[in-house]
C-alpha cells in the first residue's frame, strides 16, 4: 500500500469495521504480544492485540500428527530459561526430560556410527579442536554486552566479516568444520555464511555459552513442554479473551495525529502506543507515517528470517529405543538436507513419533521441491540413520515456517556483516509512540520463547514510563 493510498485505507476500514480506541494496541499475537498485552492489562491499561493470523502464537504451534501433539515451532525450554519456566509454572503445566537413553547416531564420512560418549565419534585432532573452539567462542563472546554488541572492542572487525569466513581461516580439521558449521547456523535455521562473526557472538553470550547449543543436558534441548509448548500460547490467550483479534492483519500506523491510527482489514484502531511484536522483517512491511527513520528502516532490509521445514513421522512405537538407540543424529555430511534428528515422542512413548530439520541450506535445496518427493527423501534419510521401519509410518506433517504468511520464516533472523555496527540501536530504540518487541529484541536467551518474554516486559516498561 503506498502512502497516498493511507487516509482513504482509514477511511474504508472505520466505514467497515468502525474505529477501536484503546490505551495500547499491539502488533502480533506471538508470545511476546500476549505477555505485553496481559501485562498491559494487569497495569490497568485496556489493551488490544492485532494478530494477522486466524491464531495466536507465531512460530509457536501445537499440531498433531499420528494422533499426538507435536510442535510445529517452537519446543524447546531448559532449566536456565527463568522467564519461560516462571510461566510454565504459574500454568501449571510440566515439562518431561528430552529422550536420552541408549546410544546416539553419528553420520560422517559416510558412515553410520552409533556413541554413547557425550564426544562425537571423531578423530581426537577434531574433538580437540572442537573443544578448543568452543572455549575461544565463550571468551570472545564474553567482551559482547548483550544490550548493545556494537559496542564490544572489536565490534567493527567482528562484524566486517561472516562467521564462514571465520571458521575457513581459523578451523584445520574437515570434523571440525564440519561440527562447527552445523552448531553455528542450527540455532537460526541459517548457513555460517548468512551471518556476521558478531551476530555470532551476540547470540554465544545471550545464550549464555557456545557448547550450549549443541546440547541436550544442560543446553538448549533439555526438555520440552508436556503437551506441547501451543498450551503456553493456549492459556495466555484465554487470559487475555476479547482483548485478542484475530485476522487483522496490521497495513498502517500514522503518528500523525493526537492518537496514533492502525489500520487493519478488519477496522481502525485508536491508541495512544503501540507495541509492535513481529520480527522485523515483517515490521518492514508496514506503511508507516510519517516513515520510519532510515537507520530502522534499514534494518528491517538487513534482517532475513532463516528457513526451517519441521519433519515429523510417527510409528506404532519408538523402533529405535529397541535397538538400544535413543533417536538423536548428528548428521555431518556437507549439503545434508536434514542435519539432525530427534526423538519427539511424548512421554508415554506412544506413538513413536521422529523429529527432523530442514534448515539453511538443506532447506534451501529441499523446501521448493514437490512434497512427495521430499517426504520419500526424508524418510530414506530416517531409515539411513535407524533403520528400515522409518520407510512406513503411520502419519508424516511437515511445517514450512518460510511458506507461512505470516511469519516468513523462522527460526530467527541472521544479522549479516554491518548490521550491528551501522544499525544495532534501531532495533529496540522507539520511534515516537511506537515501540519494539519480539524474541529478536530480547539481550537474554535471544531467539527463544524465553527471550520473547523478557523483550515484552522490557517494551511494557516503556510504556508505562
Amino acid at each position: 500500500m503506498s502512502a497516498a493510498h493511507g487516509s482513504g485505507a482509514h477511511a474504508d476500514a472505520a466505514e467497515a469495521g468502525g474505529i477501536q480506541s484503546v490505551d495500547v494496541a499491539i502488533v502480533g499475537g506471538g508470545i511476546s504480544g500476549l505477555v505485553a498485552g496481559r501485562k498491559l492489562a494487569r497495569a490497568g491499561k485496556s489493551v488490544l492485540v492485532l494478530e494477522a493470523n486466524d491464531r495466536t502464537g507465531g512460530r509457536v504451534q501445537n499440531g498433531t500428527v499420528g494422533g499426538a501433539v507435536c510442535e510445529l515451532g517452537g519446543e524447546w525450554v531448559t532449566s536456565f530459561q527463568p522467564n519461560v519456566q516462571s510461566l510454565i509454572k504459574e500454568f501449571g503445566l510440566n515439562t518431561f526430560d528430552t529422550y536420552t537413553t541408549g546410544k546416539s547416531t553419528c553420520v560422517y564420512d559416510g558412515k553410520v556410527t552409533r556413541f554413547e560418549a557425550t564426544n562425537l565419534p571423531l578423530p581426537a585432532a577434531d574433538l580437540i579442536e572442537i573443544a578448543a573452539t568452543i572455549v575461544l567462542f565463550d571468551l570472545m563472546a564474553s567482551a559482547v554486552p548483550v544490550d548493545a554488541p556494537w559496542t564490544a572492542p572489536e565490534a567493527k572487525a567482528w562484524d566486517s566479516q561472516t562467521l564462514a569466513s571465520w571458521l575457513e581461516d581459523n578451523i584445520l580439521t574437515a570434523g571440525g568444520c564440519a561440527t562447527l558449521d552445523l552448531i553455528s547456523g542450527g540455532p537460526l535455521c541459517a548457513a555460517p555464511r548468512d551471518l556476521s562473526l558478531l551476530h555470532f557472538l551476540f547470540l554465544v553470550a545471550s545464550t549464555g555459552g557456545a557448547e550450549r547449543f549443541g546440547s541436550i543436558k544442560g543446553g538448549v534441548l533439555e526438555s520440552r513442554v508436556e503437551g506441547g509448548s501451543g498450551l503456553i500460547v493456549e492459556k495466555l490467550t484465554k487470559e487475555l479473551g476479547d482483548r485478542v483479534q484475530l485476522n487483522a492483519p496490521v497495513r498502517v500506523i500514522d503518528q500523525t495525529g493526537p492518537k496514533v491510527r492502525l489500520t487493519t482489514d478488519r477496522g481502525v484502531v485508536s491508541a495512544d502506543r503501540v507495541v509492535v511484536a513481529i520480527p522485523p522483517t515483517l515490521a518492514g512491511r508496514i506503511q508507516y507515517d510519517p516513515p520510519l527513520p532510515t537507520a530502522r528502516d534499514q534494518l528491517t532490509q538487513r534482517a532475513p528470517m532463516g528457513w526451517a521445514v519441521k519433519c515429523f513421522a510417527t510409528y506404532p512405537t519408538p523402533f529405535w529405543r529397541d535397538a538400544g538407540l535413543n533417536g538423536f543424529v548428528t548428521n555431518l555430511t556437507p549439503g545434508a538436507m536434514i542435519e539432525g534428528v530427534f526423538d519427539n515422542s511424548p512421554p508415554s512413548g506412544s506413538p513413536g513419533m521422529l523429529y527432523g530439520l530442514m534448515e539453511g541450506d538443506g532447506a534451501r535445496a529441499w523446501g521448493s521441491r514437490p512434497a512427495d518427493e521430499r517426504k520419500a527423501a526424508m524418510l530414506e534419510a530416517y531409515a539411513s540413520f535407524l533403520g528400515p521401519e522409518a520407510l512406513t509410518p503411520t502419519d508424516y506433517l511437515e511445517q514450512d515456517w518460510a511458506a507461512t504468511p505470516w511469519s516468513r520464516g523462522g527460526a530467527s533472523i541472521a544479522f549479516g556483516p554491518g548490521t550491528w555496527t551501522e544499525y544495532g540501536p534501531a532495533l529496540r530504540d522507539p520511534v515516537d509512540r511506537i515501540h519494539w518487541t519480539g524474541t529478536e529484541t530480547a539481550t537474554e536467551h535471544w531467539g527463544s520463547m524465553d527471550g520473547a518474554i523478557s523483550a515484552a516486559e522490557r517494551a511494557v516498561s516503556e510504556v508505562l514510563v
